[in-house]
């Protein structure tokens, strides 16, 4: 076999393999978790499996939602007393989020938490 046979050989079978690669399937419990990807059934069989892990699970998402709802309300508010204020407020709220998504695309930063600054 010549060397440039030899050569264009190797290069042909390393360019079909990846053009023919599959990336593996995900790990058993290596999914998104218990998010709301998940579907009813699978969230209550978790449930069923860890009530105490799930009832906290509730309690802290229902406290993030009424923190939520406390922030909004401020700002409704805010927005209803002072005009400028207001703006400036969402500003920076927009502002904040733009830097988060853009730290988020780079890698550099895991999303915190809600409520967590």
């Amino acid at each position: 076999m010549n060397i440039r046979e030899f050569v264009l050989a190797a290069l042909l079978s390393i360019g079909l393999g990846t053009a023919f690669a599959q990336t593996p399937p995900p790990a058993p419990g290596a999914g998104p978790g218990a998010g709301p990807r998940m579907s009813a059934e699978e969230r209550e069989k978790r449930c069923q499996a860890n009530p105490e892990r799930c009832a906290k699970m509730k309690e802290n998402r229902e406290k993030r939602r009424e923190e939520h709802q406390a922030k909004r309300a401020e700002l409704r508010k805010l927005c209803e007393t002072d005009a400028k204020a207001c703006a400036d407020t969402k500003a920076q709220i927009r502002e904040n989020v733009q830097k988060r998504r853009e730290a988020m695309k780079d890698g550099r930063e895991k999303r915190p938490p809600p409520g967590v600054k």
